[in-house]
């Protein structure tokens, strides 16, 4: 399922702020205490999981490019630091043409702070047209 597709509204909603060029993006984004993301992860401590900081990621990724991505490959990839509520995180990707898909170098960080890094590859979801970054 894309971050753009029914069911994922949540995504749009905890949006802040974006802004970039064609190959360099950001987006910011505020999730509150009681958000459904945190339900379970952890008790009394929540903490972002790291598959929904991924899907931030895809989420900025699609919304830069105009159209459903799926991912291809996931590369290099660190979760350093912790994301508790009603702290802004930005998603900062880096887009290249990557070998017939979209390669998206990404940084997240939290109050200055990296808490991820790392590479994904995206080629376009089943049933979209072809065309390049």
């Amino acid at each position: 399922m894309g971050v753009s597709e029914p069911g994922m509204e949540w995504v749009a909603a905890a949006m802040r702020g974006c802004g970039g060029d064609e190959r360099n993006v950001w987006a910011e984004f505020l999730f509150a205490p009681d958000a459904p993301v945190f339900a379970g992860h952890f008790p009394g401590n929540p903490v972002l999981p790291a598959v929904v900081q991924m899907a931030l990621v895809r989420f900025v990724a699609e919304r830069r490019v105009g159209r459903p991505l799926r991912p291809l490959s996931q590369e290099r990839s660190r979760f350093t630091g912790m994301v508790a509520p009603d702290r802004i995180l930005r998603v900062d990707l880096s887009l290249d043409d990557s070998g017939g898909g979209i390669g998206a170098d990404f940084v997240l960080s939290c109050g200055g702070e990296k808490v991820a890094r790392g590479r994904v590859v995206y080629v376009q979801a089943a049933g979209e047209e072809e065309e390049a970054v």
